[in-house]
């Protein structure tokens, strides 16, 4: 039984760690954005996934880490004529300096903002098998803190692979057996009331756009009927964080033509210019410093926008992108158009300042 967990409640176990500001606001922000996989913006839900999903790839896993690095080191010494006794005895050495260090990085990060959520089953079950690792750090929370200071550091692109790990892993399946997917995808492109769609796709990779921000599943795509009738295949991309569900189906080959596979590789270098769906015009109000902060915030800035007066701007681009995008200018911008958008960040502004009350 883990000596950090309590054992009697295991479903609802509460647990405490302090964020710094900044990794507080990156994962509130990266809840809201993530929809389609976590649609009841629940922190809960949305921590307990990144824990299982990050903790073996983050540096929190001391053992891990210095492992590789050791690995590394013994092929090289190896070259260089040390025997096996020799090489132990300097990774030994490597490992224990490593921890040091490590567990000294990690316990720097600044405190500010005290949460509370629990851990699932299926968490609290995947930590018991860390006791080792949580031992170095002498408190859950501090553990925990680590994984999620590491993960808000990440960049954009890694940080939504890491939430949707589970569908990415799914779709390298398909790559690997040159299988099909059913995926189930936010609706943007029907004009019914639908939530969701299905399509049926050929992969061909998982590719980042231009701005090495958003990731898009690139392949041959048919939207399925009802009846889940496939139309003719085109060539086409999928945004990862529109995605619900994705399903390898086997009984489909996933085989690609080679001038499918030139079009393809085309559509890879810029996936957000290959389709229009859910493109909106973005009408916004800057204050003086929000003017300053839009020529120098660059990470996923929409490309198509004009200034329509001294502070007013039109962007076109999909909400999605505005919201991640707007949401780093804080008070300094002011979301006028569409009405979605102006009342999805109105649910933030009150959610966050619900925190302090």
């Amino acid at each position: 039984m883990s000596i950090f967990l309590n054992e009697e409640n295991k479903q609802y176990n509460k647990v405490y760690t302090n964020l710094s500001a900044y990794a507080y606001a990156i994962i509130v922000s990266d809840m809201r954005m993530y929809s389609s996989y976590n649609n009841q913006n629940n922190i809960t839900n949305f921590l307990n996934q990144i824990i299982l999903n990050y903790a073996d790839d983050s540096n929190v896993s001391i053992t891990t880490s210095s492992q590789l690095k050791q690995n590394r080191l013994a092929k090289y010494l190896n070259l260089q004529g040390f025997n096996n006794a020799q090489i132990d005895q300097i990774k030994q050495q490597i490992y224990r300096a490593f921890e040091e260090e490590q567990y000294d990085l990690n316990t720097t990060y600044e405190n500010g903002i005290q949460i509370r959520f629990r851990l699932n089953k299926e968490t609290f079950e995947f930590l018991e098998l860390k006791d080792d690792e949580i031992a170095k750090y002498q408190s859950l929370s501090l553990y925990l803190k680590t994984i999620f200071e590491e993960y808000a550091l990440l960049p954009n692109y890694k940080r939504e692979r890491v939430v949707y790990s589970k569908f990415t892993k799914t779709i390298e399946t398909a790559l690997i057996h040159k299988t099909c997917l059913t995926i189930t995808c936010i609706n943007n492109i029907k004009d019914d009331n639908s939530k969701y769609i299905k399509i049926r796709m050929k992969p061909y990779k998982i590719c980042t756009d231009e701005t090495g921000t958003l990731n898009y599943v690139v392949g041959l795509t048919s939207l399925l009927t009802d009846d889940f009738q496939m139309k003719e295949m085109k060539p086409g991309t999928i945004r990862l964080s529109n995605i619900k569900n994705v399903v390898e189906t086997t009984s489909y080959n996933g085989f690609i033509s080679k001038n499918n596979i030139e079009i393809l590789e085309k559509i890879a270098l810029n996936p957000s210019e290959q389709t229009n769906q859910g493109v909106k015009t973005i009408r916004v109000k800057f204050d003086e410093e929000g003017l300053r902060l839009l020529t120098v915030i660059r990470n996923n800035k929409p490309h198509d926008f004009k200034q329509i007066s001294e502070n007013e701007f039109e962007f076109l681009t999909t909400e999605f992108r505005a919201e991640h995008y707007f949401w780093k200018f804080q008070e300094h911008v002011q979301i006028i158009e569409p009405a979605s958008l102006k009342k999805r960040f109105e649910e933030i502004s009150k959610s966050i300042l619900n925190l302090y009350k």
